[in-house]
């Protein structure tokens, strides 16, 4: 088996996808129709397209409340700390991202997909890109502390507003302010995990905390596909399903794809013919009555929302 070619870390998924109707390009001055020079990101977007972060659009805009996805913050982070070599690379590629994906996750700062960035995640990718393995809470206290980002209604972890969706012109803010704030990029710290392998094709490593509070079924779908459903043991009663990890043959996810739309399904890789996604319940899936049940789910829930559950895919 070879070296790892792609680690990805699970994050909360929004239902829906924003598609982009129409190819950006690079704006040689800030002149878009839609940032006025009085608008309040004004000059982080100057500053980003100046820069070549990010680019505008062939309609004259830029789109500012547009919402970000998890690769294009990533993407517009690696360009702001001219990391020429991914640039290169992303511009031979078929898919510009796998560059950009492949250099994070080098790093162990863990991927996103094409699925729209909470401002809450924002702040985890943040301090991981710095280093440091913060749960969401406490990497938005980091931010807010060292004035990389500011709340919507307060300067607090409240105030914060984790859920809303990251739009562009608070993206290049944000990304601006951590280039002033003079954070250079860094491994991310691992911390203890329980490995879980599956068909020498990928790895899942689990916080260690789990250690007795999980298990794995696994099954043929209808669709032909491999499925691997990841439980809250305890909960079992109740559903207690955490994530499922499907394998797929290629040409039967490229059928299905219109699922990403409709249910909370995201590709995250492919091993040699055949594509990996992962999925998450949309229903509950804990005792309503019995506390500590509730507790022990939302907790191995929140380690998947603060990105402590990695999948790895190895190559072919």
């Amino acid at each position: 088996m070879k070296n790892l070619m792609k680690r990805i870390w699970i994050v909360g998924m929004s239902a829906a996808i924003y598609a982009l109707n129409m190819h950006p390009v690079l704006a040689e001055d800030i002149s878009f129709r839609d940032i006025p020079t009085d608008f309040w990101g004004f000059s982080s977007i100057r500053w980003a397209v100046e820069s070549k972060i990010v680019e505008g659009y062939s309609d004259d805009t830029f789109r500012p409340d547009q919402p970000v996805t998890g690769t294009e913050f990533i993407a517009m982070l690696i360009r702001c700390y001219q990391a020429d070599s991914v640039k290169q690379e992303a511009a031979g590629s078929s898919d510009w991202s796998d560059a950009y994906v492949t250099y994070w996750s080098r790093l162990g700062w863990g991927v996103a997909d094409q699925h729209p960035l909470s401002r809450g995640q924002a702040a985890i990718f943040a301090v991981n890109a710095a280093g440091k393995n913060y749960v969401m809470n406490d990497a938005i206290q980091y931010v807010l502390d060292h004035h990389i980002a500011e709340g919507k209604t307060s300067h607090s972890i409240d105030g914060f507003l984790q859920e809303d969706l990251l739009t562009r012109a608070e993206a290049v803010t944000f990304i601006q302010k951590l280039k002033e704030s003079n954070m250079s990029l860094a491994s991310k710290v691992v911390v203890p995990t329980i490995t879980y392998t599956i068909k020498n094709m990928l790895t899942v490593e689990l916080p260690a905390s789990w250690e007795g509070k999980y298990e794995v079924e696994s099954a043929i779908s209808e669709d032909t596909a491999e499925t691997f459903d990841f439980f809250n043991k305890d909960n079992r009663e109740y559903g207690g399903l955490l994530f499922t990890i499907k394998i797929w043959p290629k040409e039967r996810w490229e059928a299905n794809e219109d699922l990403t739309g409709i249910v909370k399904i995201s590709k995250i890789g492919e091993f040699g013919d055949q594509a990996v996604t992962i999925s998450f319940p949309s229903d509950v899936n804990f005792s309503l009555d019995d506390a500590n049940l509730k507790q022990q789910y939302q907790d191995m829930y929140e380690d998947i929302k603060n990105q402590n559950v990695i999948i790895t895919i190895l190559q072919p």
